[in-house]
């Protein structure tokens, strides 16, 4: 599941360098102390030998958005513009400003990195490869809104999904199976 990210009323769209995504993520996050958010999908590209490999890849190659509420809204453009790594701000044309996205755009966007990393846990969990092993500890969005912690079951679930077992009972049970998406990893 992709990292919780910052709500915003706009979001910058930065043009960079497409070979070194990650590396300009963490310079915007170390010396600015921004949160850049860097869709990822997920590619089964060739390993060699007939051998295939799943690896993450920005979704969208060369940009990365920047909320704009993050530090941006007073002019730091310029601090941004000479981060290595960063070779401008989209622009529409004929315009100076910087072009600005809504969140409920990149909420949408979000939607789609979150539906694809599903299909694809639901895969690896089909094949009995999924990341989610027994006695993890997670949480667990199992009301509208509302995570409850829950730990992994050793029990087999049908269709893709998850068995977990709550803490607390909800809705006169503990147990129930869920969707990888429904869960995130509890930081330690």
């Amino acid at each position: 599941m992709t990292n919780p990210l910052p709500r915003a009323e706009a979001w910058l769209c930065a043009i960079i360098d497409p070979l070194n995504p990650l590396t300009t993520v963490r310079r915007l996050q170390d010396e600015l102390g921004l949160a850049p958010y860097l869709p990822m999908e997920w590619k089964s590209v060739a390993a060699g030998r007939g051998r295939r490999r799943e690896v993450q890849v920005p979704l969208l190659i060369g940009y990365l958005l920047l909320p704009e509420a993050g530090g941006l809204a007073h002019g730091r453009y310029g601090d941004v513009l000479a981060t290595r790594g960063v070779r401008g701000l989209l622009h529409y044309a004929g315009s100076q400003a910087p072009a600005r996205l809504s969140d409920a755009t990149v909420e949408r966007l979000r939607a789609e990195e979150r539906a694809a990393d599903n299909k694809r846990q639901m895969r690896l969990l089909a094949a009995g490869r999924g990341e989610w092993q027994p006695g993890d500890e997670v949480w667990a969005e199992i009301l509208p809104g509302r995570s409850l912690l829950a730990r992994i079951s050793a029990e087999k679930a049908p269709r893709g999904r998850i068995a977990i077992l709550l803490g607390e009972e909800v809705l006169g049970r503990r147990a129930f199976a869920v969707e990888p998406k429904q869960l995130q990893r509890v930081a330690v």
